[in-house]
């Protein structure tokens, strides 16, 4: 399911229509003037977008036509941009959405990503939530175009002083309530979830994106225990003998992609530390037994009045 035919049956729903931006889908120049007429600026994005590439805003200043991209601001007038709309959008399966102004205080685009995944007894968890900000950029936060992250409260802190609180409890209640929901409209098992979520100055929260297969590189560990721990929940509770060879193959080859994972290369760590245990234990042992010895008690005056001199030539 696309993007926008996703947020079209989210906003069916009147416990989620809140987080939908009005958008249409259309190839028409005229459509996208007249949606821009029914509101300040709009955003151009394409339905399969990848890492944000091919992303812009459009706004009106006086006569002309504002089209923003990453960092430039390119001016034109209705011809030239209906010239550019049919050369490099038109065709190429773009949305037109209204512009959901989500900025900090210095005025650079951010959204909140909220990474979800499943984990034992096949329950979502929350991996991080974290902000991403697009330092410097013209319309959106995409941290592989330039920008920055920083973890959620202290932002929320800094940037909202009054509602941060609650703002926090509404990302909290999303992280809860909207994994099953999106997983349940597209109708498809789902292992993890990105929601790249837009928070305006009013504290108003909209869903920018849902993508089920969001960049781990920032969570590696954690996603991996949770992954392992999603895979015996199926091994244990879902998976027939067709179903377990697939699930141990898919778990060999996550620990091979995310973790450098090579079967001989970890029994051979494993035999390493069972012998370094077994090294650990007697050493362990032999200490025990040197403690506990006559010859060692006798010494105890002596050790003491060492580490004394030790102590004395280091005050020197």
């Amino acid at each position: 399911m696309d993007k926008h035919t996703l947020l079209e049956r989210l906003k069916q729903d009147d416990k989620f229509s809140h987080l939908v931006i009005p958008s249409i889908r259309s190839d028409e120049f005229d459509n996208i003037i007249k949606f821009l007429d029914r509101h300040e600026a709009v955003v151009l994005k394409p339905i399969y977008s990848d890492k944000g590439r091919g992303v812009y805003k459009l706004f009106r200043d006086d006569d002309s036509y504002v089209l923003s991209y990453l960092m430039k601001d390119r001016y034109f007038n209705k011809k030239e941009l209906e010239g550019y709309f049919n050369e490099f959008i038109r065709g190429k399966n773009y949305v037109c959405q209204k512009y959901v102004s989500s900025r900090t205080k210095q005025g650079d685009p951010f959204d909140c990503r909220i990474h979800v995944q499943k984990a034992e007894k096949g329950e979502w968890a929350v991996l991080k939530n974290y902000i991403r900000i697009g330092i410097g950029q013209k319309v959106i936060s995409n941290v592989n175009q330039g920008g920055g992250i920083s973890d959620l409260v202290p932002f929320l802190k800094a940037n909202f002083e009054n509602q941060w609180k609650e703002i926090s409890k509404d990302i909290t209640e999303l992280t809860e309530t909207l994994p099953s929901k999106i997983e349940s409209l597209i109708d498809s098992p789902t292992m993890a979830f990105g929601f790249d979520i837009a928070i305006t100055r009013n504290g108003e929260l909209y869903l920018f994106e849902a993508n089920r297969a969001p960049a781990v590189k920032t969570v590696l560990a954690r996603t991996s225990r949770l992954r392992i721990q999603y895979y015996e929940y199926i091994l244990n509770n879902i998976a027939d003998n067709n179903g377990i060879k697939a699930v141990e193959k898919a778990h060999a080859e996550t620990l091979e992609k995310y973790l450098g994972y090579e079967p001989e290369k970890v029994k051979r760590l494993e035999n390493r530390i069972a012998v370094l245990e077994k090294e650990r234990e007697y050493y362990k042992k032999e200490y025990n037994k040197m403690k506990n010895s006559s010859s060692w008690k006798l010494t105890v005056p002596v050790r003491k009045i060492g580490s004394l001199k030790k102590k004395l030539g280091k005050d020197k």
